[in-house]
């Protein structure tokens, strides 16, 4: 299925997306200066040690076993607002953020457009304009390993990278780049962010080759990378292929503003659903982080609920037609973060609540928050972690001990904390 767009992207929200799980891209198109807006799955604000450092901070605080039997007893004495006050020491600040990395500038003659087209079984964004009388091509692509931009045409062409983050160095087309150790929230914006420190760095290179063609590619290495080692068994095409749902007949090339006056229903549900899939496919995949709230792009320092995991329900929505889908494949970077939330959960457990098992509250990062959120302000939820693992754990295909992935849901991480609802005001 290929979708069309008739110009060039005015905004971010206009820009389409292309990507492998780990690198994600934002496509603007255009002649003259336009932009390509990249992401790396593995970039995020914090550290590895975050979640146990907020841990230990917040039990110093006194929150822990103790402070939950005083909240019991509040309780049962019907002194609810004590008991909320004594609640809000449980929680820590906020989960990380998932960052905006480079942008690529490039900048060709002016000209004109003839739209954009994203082909979904491809992952390809092909753009057509004509320039100085010419037809120039531009195609941009997420391969297993780069972000590829090839243009067609007899026309001069001006790389440039830039990024919103800090740079530590730059030679030519080639930068490393320090990644905060903390960002709050936009709903926090009396928090600075982003900080930086002695966090992660991230190296972006961008190779330029030019014969009959140019042809750029774009690759990233960060210091988190390591984090996520899952290996990816299928390519892009082969997981776009392997379902298809199709209502009525369907058009070679889909026209967007047509589609989107509403008046072919069947067509709407068509494209709905594999554009639903080819989001999965390209922003999870093994080997790097679920797809967050934004899937893997967000061009925002501080973007909406920090583009992280909210597990309360958006996370489990992303992978709700995985497996139907037959993306299972794609379901694997969720495993991977359960398996990290089974470990920090399980000290949050016993530490806060004097449990076994583990529990995630709902919000986590890709560090494997899992405390509860809201600096003391906010409700708390302790059962996103098990409603994640159910989802999960139920799937076709897993068990709970997977000879690929070991004990995944061993006696530890086998089921979250049961916390009894006496401690919980939500």
């Amino acid at each position: 299925m290929r979708l069309h767009w008739p110009s060039a992207a005015a905004e971010w929200t206009e820009a389409l997306p292309v990507g492998n799980g780990r690198l994600g891209a934002m496509v603007f198109g255009g002649a003259g200066r336009s932009r390509v807006q990249v992401n790396d799955a593995t970039v995020w604000s914090g550290t590895a040690d975050g979640p146990s450092t907020a841990l230990a901070d917040v039990v110093a605080a006194g929150a822990g076993p103790g402070r939950l039997a005083q909240v019991r007893e509040a309780i049962f004495s019907g002194d609810l607002q004590r008991a909320t006050s004594l609640l809000m020491s449980f929680e820590g600040p906020y989960s990380q953020t998932f960052l905006p990395y480079v942008d690529l500038w490039i900048t060709l003659p002016e000209g004109e457009s003839h739209g954009r087209t994203l082909d979904l079984s491809t992952g390809v964004v092909t753009e057509r304009l004509t320039i100085d009388g010419s037809e120039v091509v531009r195609r941009v692509w997420a391969s297993e390993t780069a972000l590829c931009v090839e243009i067609t045409g007899a026309v001069p062409v001006e790389v440039e990278l830039t990024t919103p983050l800090r740079e530590v160095s730059r030679d030519g087309l080639n930068l490393v780049i320090d990644i905060p150790v903390d960002s709050a929230p936009k709903h926090e914006p009396q928090v600075e962010a982003p900080v930086y420190g002695s966090g992660e760095r991230g190296t972006v290179s961008v190779e330029v080759e030019n014969g009959d063609r140019w042809l750029l590619t774009l690759t990233s290495s960060t210091t988190t990378e390591m984090l996520w080692q899952s290996r990816r068994k299928s390519d892009h095409a082969t997981l776009m292929d392997a379902c298809d749902v199709r209502f009525g007949d369907l058009p070679d090339l889909v026209d967007v503003p047509e589609l989107l006056s509403g008046k072919d229903e069947q067509l709407i549900a068509s494209v709905l659903f594999a554009f639903g899939r080819y989001l999965l496919v390209s922003s999870s995949r093994p080997g790097a982080p679920p797809a967050n709230l934004q899937g893997i792009w967000n061009g925002e320092l501080r973007p909406a609920w920090s583009s992280n995991y909210t597990i309360n329900i958006n996370t489990q929505m992303n992978y709700w037609a995985a497996e139907v889908t037959a993306l299972a494949e794609c379901h694997e970077p969720l495993l991977e973060l359960l398996e990290k939330l089974a470990v920090t959960g399980s000290d949050v457990a016993r530490e806060l609540y004097g449990a076994r098992g583990w529990v995630a509250h709902h919000n986590t990062d890709a560090w494997g928050w899992s405390l509860p959120v809201g600096m003391g302000r906010a409700r708390r939820r302790g059962r996103s972690g098990r409603w994640a693992a159910r989802g999960s754990s139920s799937t076709p295909g897993t068990t709970t001990t997977s000879p690929e992935r070991g004990p995944l849901w061993s006696e530890r991480g086998r089921c979250c904390a049961a916390v009894p609802s006496s401690a919980s005001t939500g």
